[in-house]
């Protein structure tokens, strides 16, 4: 039995790694994979990781998040932010795709809060999968992306 649990954790990572790697094929900005990816189960097998970079932004100028999902039916992709914080565009479709769909995050100055998915079926309109996916954090002079804690 612990044979067959470290065989599927083992393709499990496997499976994990492939999946960024073919998240970052597709990349609008240019890096290689999601970075600092944080995978969530979903129902069916379905997941989603979310990229950042790690610098100090700006207030009121856009930045990039990254949220890779896999392929499978099309699904509709939300982000939504706290107050204070603006998602363009809020919505996204994944086409069947294993894409990684880039949506822009604009904060006001000394703004913190969070960001949070869903997916939505297309054909369905049935929740797929939805939760925290990452937090926003003001500094002195800007802010910064960050893992839900």
């Amino acid at each position: 039995m612990m044979f067959a649990g470290a065989v599927g954790r083992a393709l499990s990572v496997l499976f994990v790694v492939m999946v960024a790697a073919n998240c970052g094929a597709q990349e609008p900005l240019g890096k290689p994979g999601c970075q600092d990816v944080r995978m969530e189960p979903g129902d069916g097998g379905m997941y989603v990781a979310f990229g950042w970079d790690r610098v100090e932004h700006a207030f009121d100028k856009a930045a990039p998040v990254l949220v890779c999902v896999g392929g499978g039916p099309d699904r509709r992709v939300t982000l939504t932010g706290t107050d204070g914080i603006s998602v363009s565009p809020q919505e996204q479709r994944t086409g069947g795709q294993n894409v990684a769909l880039r949506f822009d995050i604009t904060v006001r100055p000394g703004t913190s809060g969070k960001l949070t998915y869903a997916q939505i079926s297309v054909a369905s309109g049935m929740d797929l999968h939805a939760g925290l996916s990452v937090t926003v954090t003001a500094t002195a002079n800007g802010w910064r992306f960050g893992k839900p804690d």
